[in-house]
């Protein structure tokens, strides 16, 4: 693998090489020529025509750039915190020595994954909310009339709601505060 990466400074970074499972964190002399000598081959005006010898080197860098079998992975997966909230969580790794030049469409390509992902998210809470607010209020007048008799005192389907703080039809945000009786929900 060979490339120029122009800076706005005037300087050009040139690399490179891609060796699986190499954690060298130091500048090799013999890769650094290979590469100098790979650059002006394939663009020789860089060192004027004259070779790799008339570069002149301002500093050598060595980046360990992690890579995955396959294929990069631009995923997203929802993951519970532990107060139970769903959050979406973009993987987007893997690139390999190809990081900068893929930085652009790998970042708009998880965008688009997050999101989706919240979309859906958003999606599934207004359905889980709509079926709540349906099923919910038959489910509070049912356990008012078989979790005690009837007496003047007996919960009924007002008491019960105020007992628990639902004071609107909308019961989804409510849902951590209803107790159990007689083993059901």
């Amino acid at each position: 693998m060979t490339y120029i990466i122009p800076r706005d400074n005037g300087e050009v970074v040139l690399g490179g090489t891609a060796q699986k499972h190499d954690f060298t964190a130091t500048a090799d002399p013999a890769t650094a020529d290979s590469i100098k000598r790979r650059v002006c081959e394939m663009y020789p005006a860089l060192a004027h025509g004259k070779g790799p010898e008339a570069l002149l080197v301002v500093r050598h860098g060595v980046g360990l750039r992690p890579s995955r079998e396959g294929n990069v992975r631009i995923e997203t997966e929802r993951i519970a915190t532990l107060d139970g909230k769903i959050v979406i969580v973009c993987h987007n790794y893997g690139h390999g020595g190809c990081g900068y030049q893929s930085s652009w469409g790998a970042g708009a390509d998880a965008v688009n994954h997050v999101y989706l992902g919240l979309t859906e998210l958003e999606h599934e809470t207004r359905k889980t909310r709509e079926f709540l607010d349906k099923v919910m209020p038959r489910f509070l007048i049912q356990s008012a009339f078989t979790t005690a008799p009837c007496s003047p005192t007996a919960p009924t389907p007002a008491r019960l709601t105020r007992r628990h703080g639902y004071s609107s039809p909308s019961l989804f945000d409510n849902l951590q505060g209803l107790e159990v009786e007689n083993g059901q929900h």
